[in-house]
């Protein structure tokens, strides 16, 4: 039998003890489940939390990128870890390009033993990571690991597909709201750069009223136009950014828990002046 046989059997059978090792937050690890899987990247979802897509590697070591349910990205690194559980180290990751992000991570216990390093990651690296050959992770004084990547570009693709059916998922409670879901951020949403090109062009203006769907954790995870613009691009501008951008308080029941709940809104597009 080939190197690479034995390798493609070590990773399906290191895909059932994924879960545990790298899932985020919750200590109930059944109810993590395989999502998909982009070549020998396993995606996985943890309903109302987080989804990860995770590679296995020589030695014992694990590499994971997530985005959770407030659309934070998280790098992960599980293995031979020189850390004792509960540190704070100061790591470094660095992509084969030379992109890196630097900052506190935490040191914690894998399920049935062994470590895990997570840290919270730029939205940057994680954009470098698509085209990536690589990632070294480094401490202070001393190189950790480093570890080479194949097919990141088809499992961050698989990740963030994940991540808009976990937001869609994400109901809460799902009990009629009491409380109306409280915009955070909406004055700020839209910039001159995001005005539609082709709609700058033809000097399309108007105002897209859309009904957003709150999810339990204060994002948008569907838009409808209510009434257009007059104009496709803008109406589609608006509920792309709006998916992107937009952060709510979520609502509440009559028990003061999340839940999901309908917000109405617009923009009003406006050439930006030249």
């Amino acid at each position: 039998m080939t190197d690479h046989s034995l390798r493609s059997i070590a990773r399906t059978m290191l895909s059932v003890v994924l879960v545990p090792i790298l899932c985020l937050h919750s200590t109930a690890a059944h109810a993590v489940q395989q999502w998909s899987k982009a070549g020998h990247w396993y995606i996985f979802m943890d309903p109302g939390d987080n989804c990860f897509a995770v590679d296995s590697f020589d030695e014992g070591w694990l590499f994971g990128l997530s985005l959770t349910s407030e659309r934070k990205s998280v790098a992960v690194l599980g293995g031979p870890v020189p850390y004792a559980l509960d540190s704070r180290p100061d790591i470094t990751w660095t992509a084969s390009d030379g992109s890196s992000f630097s900052g506190q991570a935490i040191v914690m216990p894998i399920d049935g033993g062994g470590k895990r390093i997570m840290a919270l990651a730029s939205s940057e690296f994680m954009t470098k990571m698509e085209t990536s050959t690589s990632v070294r992770i480094d401490g202070t004084d001393t190189k950790i690991v480093s570890l080479e990547l194949t097919g990141t570009a088809a499992a961050l693709a698989e990740l963030r597909r994940c991540m808009t059916e976990l937001i869609k998922l994400d109901t809460g409670t799902g009990q009629p709201a009491t409380v109306k879901p409280v915009a955070k951020n909406l004055a700020s949403i839209v910039t001159a750069d995001d005005y539609p090109v082709a709609a700058q062009r033809s000097e399309a203006s108007g105002r897209t009223s859309v009904a957003l769907t709150i999810s339990a954790h204060g994002l948008v995870s569907d838009c409808s136009v209510m009434a257009s613009s007059g104009n496709v691009d803008l109406d589609a501008a608006t509920c792309r950014l709006m998916r992107l951008r937009a952060r709510f308080t979520p609502a509440s029941d009559a028990a003061g828990k999340a839940t999901v709940a309908r917000y109405e809104t617009s923009i009003n597009w406006q050439i930006p002046a030249s």
